[in-house]
C-alpha cells in the first residue's frame, strides 16, 4: 500500500491501491453518467472530503459512482462531508438532481451516488399482500407500493423478493417489509401477514447498525420464507423460518425478530461483504473471500463435500472449480447455488436432472463446486453476475451478453424454446432488446427479468400470476417489455440491485422520477362558516418551486390562490398555506395543493372541507317532567313550566338542527337528542338556560325555560268578607268561622289571600285569585 495525494476532475479518473488516511481532497465532477472519478482496490474514505459536482444533465434514474473499489473489502471510512444515505443536490444548467451517498452500491462496495428520486413498484401474485399496495389483488402491471406509512419520504436503495413476502431497502438504512407472515418473515415480532409495507424492529440486534444489503429466501417445497440483512460492519442478522437452520443461529426455529448469524467459528473474525438466501439455505462472502454457508444442505448446496446440514456458518472449501479462483458474486437458488469465480461461473447441489448446474449433462447434482460449461454463449465472455431461479440459472457478462440454462419448461430460458439446457444458451434477441444494453438480471421462480441501461425493463417465463408485468398471463419464452405505460411521463425503471430471489411469482421494481417536487395536500384548518385556512407540504427538491391551491364544488376545482410561502427552493418539507374567505356555510368544497417547478407539476391528494355551519337551532326541546308553554316551536326562545311540589329534580332534552352544533344546559355539554344531567329544583321559579352553539363558533342561540316547583303551603294570610265580620278574628290556624249580616243582605263575596303565591285557592268550588273577591 502507498501513499498518492492527487486531485480528480472534469473527465479525468486514477487508478489507484490506496489513499492515506491523512486529510486529502477529492473534486469529482461527472461530465457523463460514465464517468469513473476513482478506481481503487483498497480505498481509505477516513479524513479525505470529497467536492461533487455536474457537467452535464443525467437522465432520469442516473446513478453516478464516485468510486468504483475494484477489490471484496468495503470502502474504509467515510470522507468527512458524505455519510451513508446523506442526500446531495447536484445542480447543473439552473435545475437540482437529488441523489443519496450508498458506500455499498455498485457492486455492493462501491461509492454511488443514488438516484433519489423513486418509489418501490410491483406486479404479479398478491395472494399475501407480497405486493404491497393495501390489497390482495393480482397485478399484472406495476402498481405502486404504498408509500405513505413506513416508507414516506425515504429513498429505496434496494428490494428483494421472496416467495409470498417483499422487503426494501432505505437510505437510511431501515428495512420494511410486506405480504406473507407465517414465520416471522416480515420481522416486525408478529407472524400477522401485511398488504402494506411494516418496519423490520431495528432494536435488538439491528441497534445502532446500518443495513447495507438485503436478501429474501424461500422454497416452494418447503412453503417457508426468511430474510437476511448484512450490516455494514459486516455481521449478518436473519429472521422467519428457521426450521432447517437458515438463519445461522444455531437454533432451528423459527423468529420474527432478527437475529444475529453466528460470528464463530466460519465467520470469527470475518467481515461479510455479500449475502444471498435459497430455498431454505444461505451464502455469504467475506471480504477475505472466504465463502461460507449454512442451512440445508441435502444435494450439496455448500459444496463442501456432504450433505450435512448446518444451523451455523460453515467453510464452503474453495475446491474443485473454485480451487485458486477468487470469488466476487454468489447466488443461492432452490436447492442449488451458483458463485462467480474469477470471472466464470460455477454451480454445486442439486441438478434436478434440469441442467440448472450448467456442465453439460442432466445428472442428479454435485456435491463440490463444478464448472458451468464456458464454451458456446460463454466463450470468451466475463461472468459478472449470477442469479438463481428455483430451477434454472442466469449469467450476466461484462459486455452485456445473457446467458442461461437449467428448467425451460414454462420459457424461463429465453431462448424462444420450452427445451431444458444442460449448457448456458443466448437468449432470443427480440424486438425488445433491439438497440438496448442489459446492465442486471434476475431469476424468478420460473421466470426472468433483464434490465436496460434505458430504464426500461424485459421479462419471459411464467406468467400464471402476471409476473412478467406485461398485461397479460400468458407465457412467453423470449423476453417481452414489462409495460412503462402505466408509469408517469418521465418516470423509468430501475433497479437499484438484483432482487428476485428464488421461488417467486411476483416481481418489485425501483422506479425512478424527475425531481419533480413532492406535494401533500393536508388537512385545513380555522374553519369558520366563511374562511378556511386549506394547507399542505411541499418539498421543492432544490428546484424553484411555485405553491398554490385549488378548490371549489367539484374536483374540477375552478378557483385557484396562491399559497404562503411561495416560491419555495429547497429540499426541506414546507408548510404551506392558504386563507380562503367567502365561503357558503355549510357547504361542502374539494381542495388540493398544486406545486409545479421546472421539471413537471405535483399534484396533491384531493381532500373535503365543510364550510362550518352557523344553524345553532334546535329541532325539538322536551322535559322529563312537565310541559313547555307555548309548546315548543324553533323560533320560540322563552318557555315556562309547572311542576308538583314532589318533583325535586328535572332533565331537559335538547335536540339539534345541525349535528355540528354543540349545545350545553346550564352550562353543561349535552349530547344532542339525549337527556341533560339532573338539575335540581327549588320550591318556586327555576331558570333553566340552553344555549346552542353554532360549528362556526360564533353563531349562539339561548332558549330560557322558567320551570316552577310548586308549594306545598296551603294557608291564607287573611280571609275578608265583604258584610259581616268574622267570628272568631283570622287566625291561619282557625278553619271555622262564622259571620252574621243584616237582612237586607242577600249575597256576600270572599276576599282569600294565600301565604304562597303559587297555591291555588277555590270559594264554593271556584278557582278565586289571591287577594280578589270571589
Amino acid at each position: 500500500m502507498y501513499q498518492l495525494k492527487f486531485f480528480l476532475s472534469g473527465l479525468f479518473s486514477l487508478s489507484i491501491l490506496s489513499i492515506s488516511a491523512k486529510a486529502q481532497v477529492v473534486n469529482a465532477n461527472w461530465n457523463s453518467a460514465s464517468h469513473v472519478p476513482v478506481t481503487s482496490a483498497n480505498f481509505i474514505a477516513t479524513g479525505n472530503t470529497v467536492n461533487l459536482s455536474l457537467g452535464f444533465a443525467p437522465e432520469v434514474g442516473t446513478n453516478l459512482t464516485v468510486v468504483n473499489h475494484t477489490s471484496l473489502p468495503f470502502i474504509q471510512g467515510r470522507f468527512s462531508n458524505l455519510a451513508q444515505g446523506q442526500k446531495i443536490a447536484l445542480v447543473f444548467g439552473g435545475i437540482g438532481y437529488n441523489y443519496v451517498a450508498n458506500y455499498y452500491g455498485g457492486d455492493g462496495n462501491d461509492l454511488v451516488l443514488q438516484w433519489a428520486n423513486n418509489r418501490v413498484v410491483a406486479w404479479g401474485d398478491n395472494w399475501d399482500g407480497n405486493l404491497g399496495d393495501g390489497t390482495t389483488t393480482d397485478r399484472r402491471v406495476a402498481t405502486n407500493v404504498l408509500s405513505n406509512g413506513v416508507l414516506k419520504g425515504k429513498t429505496i436503495l434496494t428490494v428483494a423478493v421472496g416467495g409470498d413476502h417483499s422487503l426494501a431497502l432505505c437510505s437510511d438504512g431501515t428495512v420494511a417489509a410486506w405480504g406473507e407472515n407465517g414465520s416471522g418473515q416480515l420481522g416486525n415480532n408478529s407472524t400477522t401477514d401485511s398488504i402494506v409495507p411494516v418496519s423490520v424492529i431495528q432494536s435488538g440486534v439491528l441497534a445502532g447498525k446500518t443495513v447495507v444489503a438485503i436478501s429474501v429466501g424461500s422454497s416452494y417445497s418447503a412453503g417457508t420464507s426468511y430474510s437476511l440483512a448484512l450490516c455494514s460492519d459486516g455481521t449478518v442478522a436473519a429472521w422467519g423460518a428457521g426450521a432447517n437452520g437458515q438463519l445461522g443461529n444455531n437454533i432451528t426455529a423459527n423468529s420474527s425478530v432478527p437475529v444475529l448469524v453466528s460470528t464463530s467459528g466460519a465467520l470469527s473474525g470475518k467481515t461479510v461483504v455479500k449475502i444471498s438466501a435459497g430455498g431454505s439455505h444461505s451464502l455469504a462472502l467475506c471480504a477475505d473471500g472466504t465463502l461460507v454457508a449454512w442451512g440445508n444442505n441435502s444435494e450439496g448446496r455448500f459444496g463442501n463435500n456432504s450433505t450435512a446440514g448446518s444451523p451455523v456458518p460453515v467453510v464452503v472449501p474453495l475446491a474443485g472449480a473454485l480451487a485458486g479462483k477468487v470469488i466476487s458474486g454468489i447466488s443461492a437458488g432452490d436447492a442449488h447455488s451458483l458463485a462467480i469465480a474469477s470471472g466464470q461461473a460455477v454451480a454445486w447441489g442439486s441438478d434436478g436432472y434440469a441442467g440448472r448446474l450448467g456442465t453439460g449433462s442432466q445428472t442428479s447434482g454435485s456435491l463440490v463446486p463444478v464448472a458451468v460449461v464456458s464454451t458456446g454463449i460463454l466463450s470468451g465472455k466475463t461472468v459478472t453476475f449470477v442469479a438463481s431461479g428455483s430451477s434454472h440459472s442466469m449469467a450476466l457478462c461484462s459486455d452485456g451478453t445473457v446467458a442461461t440454462w437449467g428448467s425451460n419448461s414454462s420459457g424461463a430460458l429465453g431462448d424462444n424454446s420450452y427445451d431444458s439446457r444442460t449448457s448456458p444458451v443466448g437468449i432470443l434477441q427480440s424486438a425488445v432488446f433491439t438497440g438496448k444494453t442489459v446492465i442486471g438480471i434476475d431469476a424468478g421462480g420460473s421466470f426472468s427479468l433483464a434490465q436496460f441501461s434505458d430504464g426500461s425493463l424485459a421479462a419471459w417465463g411464467s406468467n400464471i400470476d402476471g409476473q412478467l408485468g406485461n398485461n397479460s398471463m400468458s407465457s412467453a419464452s423470449a423476453g417481452l417489455a414489462v409495460d412503462s405505460s402505466v408509469l408517469p411521463v418521465g418516470d423509468k425503471f430501475m433497479v437499484a440491485s438484483p432482487g428476485f430471489d428464488a421461488g417467486t411469482s411476483h416481481s418489485l421494481a425501483i422506479v425512478a422520477s424527475p425531481a419533480r417536487p413532492s406535494a401533500e395536500t393536508l388537512t385545513a384548518s380555522a374553519l369558520s362558516s366563511s374562511t378556511v385556512t386549506l394547507n399542505g407540504l411541499v418539498n421543492a427538491n432544490f428546484n424553484s418551486t411555485s405553491i398554490s391551491f385549488e378548490y371549489g364544488l367539484t374536483t374540477s376545482y375552478g378557483t385557484s390562490v396562491a399559497a404562503t410561502p411561495s416560491p419555495i427552493s429547497d429540499s426541506a418539507d414546507t408548510a404551506v398555506s392558504a386563507n380562503i374567505s367567502g365561503l357558503v356555510a355549510g357547504t361542502t368544497y374539494q381542495y388540493r395543493v398544486v406545486a409545479t417547478n421546472a421539471l413537471g407539476t405535483t399534484l396533491g391528494a384531493n381532500m373535503t372541507f365543510i364550510a362550518a355551519s352557523n344553524n345553532a337551532n334546535l329541532s325539538s326541546l322536551s322535559l322529563s317532567t312537565g310541559s313547555l308553554s307555548p309548546g315548543f316551536s324553533s323560533a320560540v326562545t322563552e318557555y315556562s313550566a309547572s311542576v308538583s311540589n314532589t318533583t325535586e329534580s328535572i332533565t331537559v332534552r335538547p335536540t339539534l338542527a345541525a349535528t355540528t352544533a354543540t349545545v350545553r344546559v346550564n352550562g353543561n355539554v349535552v349530547t344532542s337528542g339525549n337527556n341533560s344531567g339532573s338539575i335540581n329544583l327549588a320550591v318556586g321559579a327555576n331558570l333553566i338556560t340552553v344555549v346552542v352553539t353554532a360549528q362556526d363558533n360564533i353563531t349562539t342561540r339561548t332558549t330560557n325555560i322558567t320551570v316552577t316547583r310548586l308549594s306545598a303551603n296551603a294557608d291564607l294570610s287573611s280571609l275578608v268578607p265583604s258584610a259581616g265580620s268574622l267570628s272568631p278574628t283570622f287566625d291561619a290556624a282557625t278553619t271555622a268561622y262564622t259571620a252574621a249580616v243584616s237582612y237586607s243582605a242577600t249575597s256576600i263575596t270572599v276576599s282569600p289571600s294565600v301565604v304562597d303565591v303559587t297555591a291555588i285557592v277555590r270559594v264554593n268550588g271556584t278557582i278565586v285569585t289571591s287577594g280578589l273577591a270571589s
